[in-house]
């Protein structure tokens, strides 16, 4: 009744926590403004990329994405690892799997407080990007990141994971439509991601995008979370000023999201049949994931389900 007779002043009423909520949102956006009023990067400035990869309960999986980042990655990015484990034996393929890639200096860090510990390793990165992974991915082809980090962040959101090989969508069980891709002449291939449906608009993806770091830095400092999918889930009030930006990827997909098992409780995702358990006993067994069956695979979506085959380490 009161917002009826305030319509035709212009105006409306709003609960306290809404009002607080907009007005948290506002200061937000005002720091992102802010941010990009103090940009002075040239265009002939080296962009050095942070990676941080989220992993739990999954050392063979983890090991298949680093051991195919150090491959196929050039220049190789700075990478942090956030873990966590649930048992000792989990604990136990871990501390095997740092020494195994000790020569690769990657900052490991056992999880103990999620949202703080994953703030504290944003805000502490130096480099001037910033991708995020999770442990089921694994690299597939050879991956310049030089050319992705010509890109200005203020204006594209690069991505490992998209290709104009995805023309399917596993999540929602449906084909996806390509965008309209803008003219270049490079070898990669720029759309707008408000253009773009399901996949191809989706720009805050933990899954092989890169972001200028001091942006996510805000981000993340503005929102709550308990682990990577509400870290996601978290991110996306943000979308409507993303969206306007450019997607940047190369021609065919570099990851791939290998759906074989799920850890999180957050989010009831499709997984397949291999548990956890089931590959830690591989791990035990002195096996690990075989890359070479996975290398060059088409995938028609970001998620795929594909089998797994093992080497002795």
């Amino acid at each position: 009744m009161v917002n009826g007779l305030l319509r035709g002043a212009g105006l409306r009423l709003v609960s306290e926590y809404s009002h607080c909520s907009l007005e948290k949102r506002a200061v937000d956006l005002e720091r992102l403004l802010e941010l990009h009023t103090r940009w002075q990067k040239s265009p002939d400035e080296p962009c050095e990329l942070g990676c941080l990869i989220f992993s739990k309960d999954r050392a063979i999986q983890l090991d298949a994405l680093l051991r195919s980042l150090m491959l196929l990655c050039n220049p190789r990015p700075l990478v942090s690892v956030l873990y966590a484990t649930t048992t000792d034996a989990h604990q136990n393929a871990y501390d095997e799997l740092q020494k195994a890639h000790e020569s690769n200096k990657i900052a490991w860090h056992k999880q103990s407080d999620f949202q703080a510990q994953c703030r504290q390793i944003i805000q502490n990165t130096t480099s001037k990007a910033l991708m995020f992974l999770v442990d089921d991915i694994v690299f597939i082809k050879p991956c310049d990141l030089g050319r992705l980090l010509t890109c200005d962040l203020r204006r594209c959101i690069p991505s490992l994971r998209m290709g104009c090989n995805l023309n399917y969508s596993y999540m929602r069980k449906q084909a996806q439509e390509l965008p309209p891709f803008l003219e270049s002449g490079s070898d990669l291939r720029f759309w707008l991601w408000e253009d773009g449906k399901l996949d191809w608009r989706y720009p805050l993806s933990l899954d092989g995008h890169v972001f200028w770091s001091d942006e996510m830095k805000v981000l993340v400092d503005a929102i709550s979370f308990k682990a990577p999918n509400s870290l996601e889930l978290a991110l996306q009030k943000f979308v409507p000023f993303f969206l306007s930006r450019a997607g940047v990827c190369f021609e065919q997909s570099r990851v791939v999201n290998i759906l074989a098992n799920r850890v999180q409780k957050e989010i009831n995702n499709p997984q397949g049949a291999t548990t956890a358990e089931a590959l830690l006993k591989k791990w035990q067994d002195g096996f690990r994931i075989d890359l070479e069956r996975l290398y060059g695979v088409n995938n028609t979506s970001v998620h795929m389900e594909l089998p797994f085959t093992f080497e002795k380490r």
